[in-house]
């Protein structure tokens, strides 16, 4: 199958992701081949750096909102271990041709892959050029005269500022997780804890949206917690409760 392939690790999906998917799209349209996104499992900075990077979204919640955000059913998803760290550029460019059947790549203006991050759009745009394979580079997309990121994103999050979060994102930040059932209050409630590695929102109470596996969501009251986010359905019912659920935080209403 001919793709283009959109490339980058997409933590929550937010605005500048969106530039990188768009336009795969679009370039995919004109080669009439298929739109692709590739991520990794584990977030490269950590395998680089030996140290823990708290994330937006675990990989299920990226697959998806690359999916229902932009249209794009296609996320290949690669295991960054030691092995693809020590990769040569080349080498890792000529992966995409020849197992992921690459026509054309996107990738931000930062981009670097292979060993010790030696390769950049300089070097892609040679081997794309050597080989016949169509580049476009986005450039960064800045929101309000800032630079849309995942580490913006991140501190908008801990500091309590979920609407700003939420705008450079492009969508509400959600987080999946297994669900159980409890009494909060008084009250019939919902336990989300989240995929390992992804981070909670400010603790407090927020308008929430709760989804299951087949689409359905549902109007709750979500109170954030150190490790869980505790949820009270405000509509409908979730008969029988599954074992994963997803969170949507709309607003934030205080602690």
């Amino acid at each position: 199958m001919k793709r283009v392939i959109a490339l980058g690790f997409f933590d929550g999906v937010h605005l500048g992701h969106g530039a990188l998917l768009k336009t795969a799209r679009a370039l995919a349209s004109e080669l009439e081949a298929s739109p692709a996104a590739l991520t990794f499992d584990v977030s490269p900075q950590e395998e680089i750096l030996g140290e823990r990077v708290p994330l937006l979204s675990g990989v299920e919640d990226r697959k998806a909102l690359i999916r229902e955000e932009y249209g794009i059913e296609t996320v290949l998803v690669l295991h960054f271990d030691r092995a693809l760290r020590e990769q040569p550029a080349e080498l890792f460019f000529r992966r995409l041709i020849t197992e992921f059947g690459a026509v054309g790549l996107v990738c931000g203006d930062d981009f670097r892959f292979g060993r010790g991050g030696a390769g950049d759009r300089f070097l892609l745009r040679e081997l794309c050029e050597e080989s016949g394979i169509a580049l476009r580079v986005v450039p960064e997309v800045t929101l309000h005269g800032r630079r849309v990121s995942s580490t913006l994103i991140r501190s908008l999050l801990e500091g309590g500022d979920l609407e700003a979060a939420n705008e450079y994102l492009g969508h509400p930040h959600r987080l999946s997780g297994t669900a159980n059932p409890e009494r909060a209050a008084g009250f019939p409630s919902i336990r989300v804890v989240p995929d390992s590695g992804v981070i909670l929102p400010q603790p407090g109470l927020y308008d929430a949206l709760l989804g299951d596996e087949r689409g359905n969501r549902f109007a709750a009251l979500a109170g954030v917690g150190e490790h869980a986010v505790v949820s009270r359905l405000l509509s409908g019912g979730l008969e029988p409760l599954p074992e994963r659920l997803t969170v949507e935080f709309l607003r934030y209403l205080g602690e």
